[in-house]
């Protein structure tokens, strides 16, 4: 696998008190790090510029971009915004081949984001995402795309299981569409506590359609009613091991990231964790 892990947004990458990319990326590889994932801008008129200048940023580090992930969730409530919505998609995949990144994920939103909403939960939602997703296949067909839009499951949206995540790929069948793993995303407090076997199964269930994964970790919340909450990788009770050897089990060159860390401090921190695991288990975490 390729691990790899956030770009680092503390004062340690700060040059005059300004963010400086250069900086952030050097920290990384300073760290042993040489792969991260990055959000586009949230500014549209300048996702072909600013993709351009942070290329430039990971060719002068010699790190590699192993996950690019989109500035908006595809919202499902609107099926009128289905065509331009799959547009803007198309084109941020065109952009993110553009400087050698082929996965590009985001979530399914509803009314209230990725928060829970009976929507999410109805045909209409899946019937707005599916149309979506159709458009961006046949966009990124017409432009002879490789990379493709991974689908990121949460457990409070329309793809809340490996299950509902595997309908919706299947159903659109295109080589552009396709599925991203993030196990936290799809727990909750009935498995918080023994979950091995969820993982595997959720890999059987997504084998071969699975393009990049997230490591993050989760604890149950204090509470009498249930629920769970993230924490950062190493710090909660998921089972980082075996999540790890089903990752293994994926192409050599899979992405990995360690990821929601903002300071340089965390992330050398989670990133050793999670690569001692790999290290004990034989697992090689950077393949060519």
């Amino acid at each position: 696998m390729r691990l790899g892990t956030c770009i680092p947004f503390d004062d340690s990458a700060r040059i005059n008190g300004k963010f400086d990319m250069d900086k952030a990326l050097e920290l990384l590889r300073e760290g042993g790090i040489r792969g991260c994932l990055h959000n586009f801008v949230s500014d549209e008129s300048q996702w072909q510029s600013a993709a351009k200048e942070f290329e430039k940023s990971l060719r002068a580090a010699n790190m590699t971009l192993l996950e690019y992930n989109a500035p908006f969730f595809i919202y499902t409530p609107a099926r009128e915004d289905c065509p331009a919505t799959a547009e803007k998609i198309v084109r941020l995949l065109a952009i993110a081949e553009s400087i050698g990144c082929l996965n590009f994920s985001t979530c399914v939103a509803g009314p209230k984001s990725i928060s829970p909403h009976p929507w999410n939960r109805s045909r209409e939602c899946k019937d707005t995402l599916l149309r979506t997703c159709a458009l961006v296949a046949e966009g990124a067909a017409r432009q002879g795309l490789r990379a493709r839009l991974l689908l990121e499951p949460v457990y409070t949206t329309i793809i809340r299981t490996p299950l509902e995540l595997r309908e919706v790929i299947d159903e659109i069948g295109s080589p552009n569409v396709q599925a991203h793993m993030d196990m936290v995303n799809m727990l909750s407090f009935d498995n918080i506590f023994d979950h091995a076997d969820f993982m595997r199964d959720a890999f059987q269930t997504l084998g071969g359609c699975i393009h990049s994964a997230h490591v993050k970790d989760a604890v149950p919340m204090d509470s009498y009613l249930p629920g769970i909450r993230e924490l950062p990788a190493g710090d909660g009770i998921v089972n980082l091991k075996t999540y790890l050897e089903c990752l293994a089990r994926q192409d050599p060159d899979f992405p990995v990231l360690v990821e929601h860390l903002k300071e340089m401090a965390d992330i050398e921190r989670c990133y050793k964790h999670v690569a001692g695991i790999a290290r004990e288990l034989g697992i090689d975490i950077w393949s060519n």
